[in-house]
């Protein structure tokens, strides 16, 4: 078995990267590409490489040399790589692909070894599959319930109801197939001058029946197709080495999707909302709201009033929570007292001087009014997450209003963060006789949690303190909603029913994953009235372990809250989202191995 890869192209779409280096020669995990690529063909058992050279190519010649680690090599010179796509490299190579059966590999692939393996054990002709994944573009192939196949090379449907797959640029060629049929057609395409074609873009669907099996990558094997330096950044996290995986990964701060596989139980937000219905509505519109300007603050927050319910002289909005909370933190008068474990952006938003932390040292996170009015006694407005992030427990509105009361006799202010109140028993405030009877009173409240809409970007402001609440807008872009999460607002409220039901079914889902949890030996959560549970890590686990193990084997990613303000040194904590019942029947079954 050989191995043909294609390695001339220009990489134009990695910008700066490539002036004077091949793309394939690009730095990943400490080496070029192009060593990773071979060392796979190696340990497959590959014997002869064919690299088709071109921009740059000679420092691809002397980095591999006539050999690699007994692996013959040999060179041809694409002299027209800045004039034609691969199907011209591909030509280049046909006398080797009439002699051999051949692999075929595009030069900034990096994969898995164990990818090969199935590949090499199929038939004479093969295409390597994955599956579909979000964020990925180029052909696809679909399969029917007859497991015919189609090609599409525009992430268009082909046919209904057919299994989609990306193709990972790996092919194998019989050296009788391309003899017979593929060199033929390659050769009429060079005729007449179809040189911006790819090499696969001649196999048709006949074709590709008649002759080819497909292989479907395991989901346990990572690959990527090196296409932009997104793609290059995102490849070092996905092959990060173990230990490194994890931290990697939460530095992204999101943008998981673009991951293969990833099941996130660490950003949270309710898997039942928004419906298909909903959802299908914005997709009708979705050409219509990207390509027009949303409107301004004073109709958002008509929207968002209308959406909670409330006054709109009490609400502003924002480009989520977080850039509210940021703002009204620099507003707020004096001192503000932050009652931890907390969500940390109420920490680190102010300026530091005016920011401190509280601690109950209750080790159930349980606090009760003679707790909070003493919490209170030293600044002048008191911060609460209500249900709290990350320990999932709640406030009764009995005791808020107490607390409220207490606090504006006293001549301060409550913020409390409602994010997750949806998900709880009834202690919102977020009712306008309570805002009408205490300007003391502040909600801030994501809409990214609850509505399952964290892409969006929409927090809101809600308060009966006029000079507050314009200070905050007046330090707001006067255009910070996009048309998309702006359309949302608008047709929520036909769709308020629906969303009520699926926080029903998310509590539903919250009890079953407590008494799952509740199984796992080395784990003890805590009850919750938000989307999640904080669940302590007994002394046989180091809960960071776990965490990188978890992503490492299982492409599971928890939080690791140990360390966090308002845990003591000694605690051991981790925190893990509610998600549907497959994810987490898989989460469950993953914790189990330990």
């Amino acid at each position: 078995m050989q191995a043909i890869i294609l390695a001339a192209g220009l990489g134009s779409r990695m910008g700066l990267l490539t002036e004077g280096c091949a793309k394939s020669m690009l730095m990943f995990n400490g080496r070029p590409i192009l060593s990773h690529l071979l060392e796979n063909l190696v340990a497959a058992g590959v014997h002869k490489v064919v690299l088709v050279i071109g921009y740059q190519g000679e420092a691809i010649r002397e980095f591999v040399g006539d050999s690699y680690k007994n692996m013959e090599v040999e060179f041809i010179t694409n002299l027209n790589y800045d004039k034609a796509n691969n199907i011209y490299s591909m030509w280049l190579c046909k006398d080797h692909l009439m002699d051999n059966d051949s692999l075929i590999i595009e030069g900034d692939l990096i994969f898995d070894k164990e990818l090969l393996q199935p590949v090499l054990a199929l038939g004479d002709n093969v295409i390597t599959v994955s599956d579909l994944i979000p964020g990925m573009n180029g052909s696809i192939v679909e399969m029917d319930h007859a497991d015919e196949i189609y090609l599409s090379k525009t992430f268009n449907t082909v046919k209904p109801d057919t299994r989609k797959y990306k193709t990972v640029n790996i092919y194998k060629f019989s050296g009788s197939f391309c003899r017979d049929v593929y060199i033929p057609l390659l050769d009429k395409a060079i005729r007449e001058d179809q040189v911006q074609l790819f090499y696969e873009d001649i196999l048709t669907s006949d074709i590709v029946n008649k002759y080819f099996q497909v292989s479907i990558t395991s989901k346990q094997c990572r690959w990527m197709e090196v296409d932009t330096p997104m793609d290059l950044e995102l490849a070092s996290l996905m092959f990060a080495a173990p230990g490194e995986k994890y931290e990697a990964i939460s530095r992204m701060y999101g943008g998981y999707w673009k991951i293969p596989y990833i099941k996130d139980h660490y950003y949270l937000t309710n898997p039942y909302f928004p419906n298909e219905v909903l959802m299908a509505e914005l997709k009708r519109n979705f050409e219509h709201l990207v390509m027009n300007y949303p409107s301004g603050r004073n109709y958002i927050d008509t929207l968002c009033a209308n959406m909670l319910e409330c006054p709109k002289a009490y609400v502003t909005a924002g480009n989520g929570a977080s850039e509210i909370i940021k703002v009204l933190m620099d507003k707020l008068p004096g001192i503000s007292g932050v009652v931890v474990p907390t969500f940390n952006e109420y920490l680190y938003a102010g300026e530091k001087e005016k920011v401190v932390a509280l601690g109950s040292a209750s080790m159930d996170f349980e606090i009760d009014l003679p707790v909070l009015i003493k919490l209170s006694e030293n600044v002048d407005t008191l911060v609460l997450v209500n249900p709290n992030n990350p320990t999932g427990k709640i406030i009764e509105r009995e005791v808020l209003m107490q607390l409220l009361l207490h606090l504006r006799n006293e001549g301060k202010c409550l913020v409390v963060d409602e994010s997750f109140i949806d998900f709880s028993i009834d202690a919102s405030l977020l009712e306008d006789a309570i805002l009408s009877a205490f300007e003391n009173l502040v909600i801030i409240k994501s809409l990214g949690k609850s509505f399952g809409i964290p892409g969006l970007r929409t927090g809101v402001i809600v308060t009966a303190n006029s000079k507050l609440l314009q200070e905050v807008r007046a330090s707001l872009p006067l255009w910070n909603i996009n048309s998309i999460a702006e359309y949302f607002l608008e047709i929520f409220p036909r769709y308020r029913k629906q969303y009520l039901l699926s926080c029903e079914r998310l509590k539903a889902e919250r009890d079953y994953l407590f008494e799952q949890l509740g199984k796992i030996r080395f784990l003890s959560p805590l009850a919750s009235e938000a989307n999640f549970f904080l669940c302590r890590v007994s002394e046989e686990l180091d809960p960071a372990d776990l965490c990188e193990k978890l992503l490492d084997r299982y492409n599971i990613l928890v939080k690791n809250c140990s360390g966090k303000p308002g845990f003591d040194n000694n605690s051991n904590y981790i925190r893990i989202g509610v998600r549907n019942r497959e994810d987490n029947d898989y989460l469950i079954n993953a914790l189990l191995t330990f």
